[in-house]
């Protein structure tokens, strides 16, 4: 009985406690989401000039490009299902490094009405986002207070108690889906994300969407779930005490500013105790039902315009003069070679440094080939890209040998995101195996029809997330 009991724990512990699920079944599960994002936080929290945490709503609703534009260092350390659970064990995660800072960034805490109200359902319970970021027994235990009265409203007292003695039960909710089809969980959770936590989303809204708002005037605070404002107020407390400036970020909402007062009663009694909050409505975004997908998330161009809102607003200008070290500090940025030296098929031309354009005349289904780069083993990497595509369809590749000499692995993003047409963005995350990796640009149209693709694409870059040992042998980090 005791061999079988240290058996059950043994195997418990390295499914959950040493991550043996991930490394068997990849990265698409809210489990790796969660800790992929927890691995990248104390680069950043020493780093960044703005952290951002909330939902879904937050993951795909502030790109880092304007942030990037101006030499600004974003970490969107928004969680699919997030709330005010996961943004405290979150801002919890990165405290001691945030304490050190002398320059403090923003912190930008999701406020969203479906997250906070009382409500029968469970799906803003965040109990599978507690257990991917909250990872040790005796952290649960000594944050009992808050999870047994967080979870016993919502029902779910069982599941609390069972996920400190066996945590690994989370993964029950994979059983069938991994016997179906072994490999379910490759690829990513919900997109991959850019450099700096993003996921970029491209529907359109349906003509009939978003007509009548659900709510618009201000919610009376006891219709909230009472232990998820105790949450919110933990979490200003540990801000405070870091000393960090924060904003309350009313959620993206496709209904502009009719329900942008919503939040009044909820901001009013938080401000009694923390006066030095800034508010953000969001009749102050300037959005529009088409800057929205059709799941009600802000699509590309709209989160673009959020970003944009923020730096303004917040009036956040970081520390020009240390952009470039933090940045080193930040990620591995991998030099991109001049267009002049990549190999190009006929039909493309290069239209600056980093851009080339295709005239749909080529003849080869590999329009471009960058020339090798040399990467770290097993550290993963993300390439952003710019596409203007008016024609077909294009994917870009990164391809290494396994081990070296071992088969070709390749992994790919489309360019064909977007419904609409016009300039867009694509990202693609990969964690190579060996030091040499390559880069195309395919013509996925030519092989499959109509014919040769036509338009622009530019890498905007290449970087590698730099592991959070990084830190303890750079002293330029702590700005």
């Amino acid at each position: 009985m005791v061999c079988a009991l240290l058996c059950f724990l043994t195997i418990d512990e390295w499914l959950y406690g040493q991550g043996g699920f991930l490394a068997l079944t990849g990265q698409a599960s809210q489990e790796a989401q969660i800790m992929s994002k927890v691995a990248r936080a104390p680069v950043f929290a020493a780093n960044a000039d703005l952290i951002a945490f909330g939902s879904s709503y937050v993951r795909s609703g502030l790109s880092g490009q304007p942030f990037w534009d101006r030499r600004l260092i974003p970490f969107n350390f928004g969680i699919s299902g997030g709330s005010s659970l996961t943004d405290y064990f979150a801002l919890k995660r990165i405290a001691p490094i945030l304490a050190q800072r002398r320059t403090k960034p923003w912190l930008v805490l999701e406020i969203k009405v479906e997250a906070l109200l009382q409500s029968n359902d469970t799906s803003w319970a965040e109990y599978p986002q507690y257990l991917g970021i909250v990872r040790s027994r005796r952290e649960r235990l000594a944050e009992a207070p808050v999870l047994l009265r967080h979870f016993r409203t919502y029902g779910m007292l069982s599941q609390f108690i069972s996920s400190i003695v066996v945590p690994s039960g989370l993964y029950r909710s994979h059983a069938v889906q991994l016997l179906r089809r072994p490999s379910a969980l490759n690829g990513y959770f919900y997109g991959m994300e850019d450099a700096s936590g993003f996921a970029p989303l491209y529907g359109v809204p349906r003509p009939d969407q978003f007509v009548t708002a659900p709510y618009t005037a201000p919610i009376d605070m006891g219709r909230f779930v009472a232990p998820k404002i105790d949450e919110i107020r933990a979490f200003l407390a540990m801000a405070r005490r870091l000393e960090c400036p924060v904003a309350l970020y009313s959620s993206p909402s496709p209904y502009g500013p009719r329900d942008a007062t919503i939040y009044d009663r909820l901001f009013a009694t938080l401000q009694q105790e923390f006066p030095n909050v800034t508010i953000l409505r969001t009749s102050d975004y300037g959005l529009v039902k088409s800057d929205f997908d059709d799941g009600g998330h802000p699509k590309l161009a709209g989160s673009d315009k959020l970003s944009e809102m923020l730096i303004r607003k917040l009036d956040v200008r970081g520390a020009p003069d240390t952009y470039d070290s933090r940045l080193g500090s930040t990620f591995e940025v991998l030099a991109l070679p001049p267009t002049t030296d990549w190999v190009l098929e006929q039909g493309v031309r290069p239209a600056s440094p980093t851009a080339v354009e295709f005239d749909g005349s080529a003849t080869s289904l590999v329009l471009a080939k960058l020339p090798p780069f040399l990467v770290q083993p097993g550290r993963e990497y993300v390439m952003e890209i710019c596409t203007d595509i008016t024609a077909g369809e294009l994917f870009v590749t990164a391809a290494w040998n396994r081990r070296g000499t071992g088969p070709l692995v390749e992994r790919s993003v489309s360019t064909a995101q977007e419904v609409t047409s016009g300039p867009s963005r694509v990202v693609l995350r990969v964690v190579p195996r060996h030091s040499r990796l390559t880069v195309s640009i395919v013509d996925h149209s030519a092989s499959v029809g109509p014919g040769p693709s036509r338009g622009r694409l530019e890498i905007l870059r290449f970087w590698g997330d730099r592991p959070p040992k990084d830190l303890e042998r750079d002293d330029r980090v702590v700005q």
